[in-house]
């Protein structure tokens, strides 16, 4: 075992403090706290293990967690923000005062890791679970959480003074997670493994991750009541989440030159694996995944009975933060020139899997108020950005050969994939007072953020490679986008009052990350490629393009007041993004023997929109002037471009087992969001606007050659099926409306399109 560890930031020390007092005249009790900082983590050095380089020999262990080679570099983590509270209450004849500041202290940054370097030459064996022959990791170090906040207030009600009551806290930002090191692994040693989670070699770049935003509280308590004349005000912040950060993307020399992959791995002893998920070698660089935002919320509250005075004014605003963007995956390249065996169910033969970090979710933010003058706010946080996936190459030379005996294990798996959208966090405006003169309430949710990109996909196969069991490919090769995030849903309500004014909008769904440029597969000559187990394919390539997050939903609810202004908003739905392009060529033999196994799938498809969001209005006003709209769905995108090349041999040999099959396929627009709508007055007026479907994506261009042979032995199955087929366009919403009113309107966007009130050109 090597190990280069930096130490972890020490967390930041807690705050607290109440205040309070009593005068016949004139009160002012003030509490302020910060928590502590946290510190950053500590860098890790170089590792380098060289075993057996001059003499070759034996590494054997029998137990649990018991591997045969670990090589590590770990960075340091950040430490923890401290939280931080405070506390004031008192009371005065004439003027009473009571206010606090919270503020948490700010997570410490990760580290950075350095490179790890592997040269074995050893036979190694391992008997027990989770223990791998060979493990080799660069870890980056993860950003530390932010402190959490609480601020509270306390003032005794009832009196004909005047109370004045605030509170503001703000939650303590998560820190920023740091890149990892290169890992460079070459294996000439021959290596077992009989447990179960026992692979090979195991080579791993993993970035660190953004730690968590602070939670945010704020709350006034009235006991008895409030005075006669009372002015709160509430504001909660949640803390930012940090970012997290790249796993290497290249391994670089003292120079800064590019000299290989960001994890690589160069096999030519032979492997054997027998127990569950047992991977012969699994290659992997992922990108440190976003920190989410902190909740925010802001309350009032009558302690004992009582109740609002008849100038009493409260007011309450929560913010949710923006989530930290997430880092990319790196590239990765392996090369094998000798047998990996694989004999366990999950057990890949090779698995190589750059894979950007996901975003972090958006803050929620939540607002109470209550008076007979109240306002609130609340806006949930936004959702960080996924992070992108980098090329991806394998190549299983002339000499080498992949044997996996048991279900689901894929003779060569790799895989390209964009990190998904942060979610949007959710937003929520309530009014607790009855019989109120004014009540305001307004609510966002957070909008969802765009997925990150999948990278470019090469395989090449020289040499062999069988599987035996069911859904076990020979090779599977895949591009893959983000989803976009999902946006944050949206709700307000008022109880009864003369007047309420209520709005409430969803956020809108994050984009779709593009897949990569090409998936390329190539099966040479010399290559032989033979599946004997249902649905298993001889090489399936696909591109997927990142689908459009669903926007979230708006909605208002209002009591019976004298006049109520009110509009609930679906949020927008996101776009999805294309299908990248594909091409397998085949000039070797490829074999299958089971039941719908396929000798070449070849496909790119485009992302889907996303929804657009809900929206709901109820009211029992008298007179209530609004309505409910839901937005746009998002359009689906395209396929791209699919080519087939045969100028070898195909065979398959059971029903539905097609030669080739390639597809190019537009994804399909997001649904129109439902609209629905309850009023009561008899003097309203109010409007339900369904949302448009989005359109859909056109199939890409679809190409096969064939120059050599392609023989098929069941029944359904086709030599060649090439087809281009554009994404179906969505319904749009039709509004659902309860009225009891003298002017109702609901319309789809159809039905507006129809009667000239939209373009006609507007989706349907």
């Amino acid at each position: 075992m090597a190990q280069s560890i930096g130490g972890g930031g020490g967390n930041g020390g807690r705050a607290a403090t109440m205040a309070g007092s009593v005068s016949n005249g004139v009160n002012v009790s003030l509490g302020v706290t910060v928590g502590g900082w946290g510190g950053d983590g500590g860098r890790s050095d170089l590792v380098i293990v060289d075993t057996g380089l001059s003499g070759g020999g034996s590494i054997v262990t029998k137990g649990y967690q018991a591997g045969g080679i670990l090589a590590q570099s770990v960075a340091g983590s950040g430490g923890n923000g401290g939280d931080s509270w405070a506390a004031a209450g008192g009371y005065g004849v004439n003027v009473s005062v009571n206010a606090t500041v919270s503020i948490g202290g700010g997570g410490g940054d990760g580290n950075v890791s350095d490179d790890v370097l592997v040269h074995n030459a050893m036979t190694v064996q391992t008997d027990g679970d989770m223990s791998a022959a060979v493990l080799a990791q660069s870890i980056g170090g993860g950003g530390g959480n932010g402190g959490s906040t609480n601020g509270a207030t306390a003032d005794l009600g009832g009196g004909q003074g005047v109370n004045v009551a605030a509170n503001v806290t703000v939650g303590g930002g998560g820190g920023t997670g740091n890149i990892s090191g290169a890992v460079d692994v070459i294996n000439t040693g021959n290596l077992t493994t009989k447990g179960d989670f026992s692979s090979g070699i195991v080579a791993q770049s993993l970035g660190g991750g953004g730690g968590m935003g602070g939670s945010s509280n704020a709350k006034a308590f009235h006991l008895g009541g409030t005075s006669e004349t009372s002015v709160t005000v509430n504001v909660g912040i949640g803390g930012s989440g940090g970012s997290g950060n790249d796993a290497a993307l290249f391994r670089l020399d003292d120079g800064n030159n590019v000299i290989g992959a960001g994890v690589h791995v160069d096999n030519s002893g032979v492997i054997r694996t027998q127990g569950f998920n047992s991977i012969g070698i699994l290659a992997m660089s992922v990108g440190g995944g976003g920190g989410g935002g902190g909740a925010a919320s802001t309350d009032e509250e009558i302690v004992g009975g009582g109740s609002e005075g008849e100038t009493s004014v409260g007011i309450g605003a929560a913010i949710g933060l923006a989530a930290g963007g997430a880092g990319n995956g790196g590239t990765v390249s392996v090369t094998n020139r000798s047998l990996i065996v694989t004999d366990g169910a999950d057990s890949y033969g090779i698995s190589a899997n750059s894979i950007g970090g996901g975003g972090g979710v958006g803050g929620s933010a939540t607002s109470g108020v209550l008076g007979k003058y109240a306002i609130g706010g609340a806006l949930g946080g936004a959702g960080g950005g996924g992070g992108s996936a980098f090329q991806v190459d394998v190549f299983n030379l002339a000499t080498a050969g992949i044997w996996t005996q048991q279900e689901r294990s894929i003779g060569i798996f790799a895989q390209s994939v964009g990190g998904g959208g942060g979610a949007g966090g959710a937003g929520e405006s309530t009014g607790h007072t009855d019989e109120s003169e004014v009540s305001v309430n307004l609510s966002l949710g957070g909008s969802g953020n765009v997925g990150g990109n999948g990278g470019k996909v090469n395989v090449e196969n020289s040499g062999w490679i069988q599987t035996e069991k069911a859904y076990s490919h020979g090779i599977l090769a895949q591009s893959i986008g983000g989803s976009g995030g999902v946006g944050g849903a949206s709700g307000t309500s008022a109880k009864d009052s003369n007047v309420a004014i209520t709005l409430s909008l969803g956020g809108a769904g994050g984009t779709g990350g593009k897949s990569g440029e090409t998936v390329h597969v190539t099966n040479f000559g010399s290559g032989e490629i033979l599946t004997k187990g249902d649905n298993s394919h001889g090489i399936f390539a696909q591109s997927v393009g990142g689908g459009g997050g669903a926007a979230g939903a708006g909605s208002t609810e209002t009591g019976s007041a004298e006049t109520s202004v009110t509009l609930a908003i679906g949020g927008l739905g996101g776009g999805g993004s294309s299908g990248g392009d594909v091409i397998v060529d085949n000039h070797g033999k490829i074999t299958t023997l089971g039941y719908l196994s396929h000798g070449i799938f070849a496909q790119s498809v485009g992302g889907g929109g996303g929804a657009s969001g809900a929206a709901a209005n109820a009211s029992e006003a008298d007179m209530t002037i609004g309505g409910a709209i839901s937005l746009p769905s998002g359009d689906g995108s395209n396929g791209g471009h699919v080519t087939v090349n045969n100028d070898g041999i195909i065979e398959t040999w059971k029903d539905g087992a097609l030669g080739i099959f390639a597809q190019s396929v537009g994804g399909g627009g997001g649904y129109g969001g439902v609209v629905s709508a309850d009023t009561a007055g008899d003097d309203s007026v109010a409007l339900q606007l369904g949302g448009f479907g989005g359109n859909g994506g056109n199939g890409g261009k679809v190409d096969v050659t064939v120059s050599g042979t392609i023989i098929t032995h069941g029944e359904r199955a086709h030599g060649v099926v090439a087809q281009s087929v554009g994404g179906g366009g969505a319904m749009a919403a039709t509004p659902r409306a309860r009225a009891r009113m003298r002017w109702p309107l609901a319309v789809s966007a159809a039905m507006a399109a129809m009667a000239g009130m939209l373009p006609s050109s507007a989706p349907a």
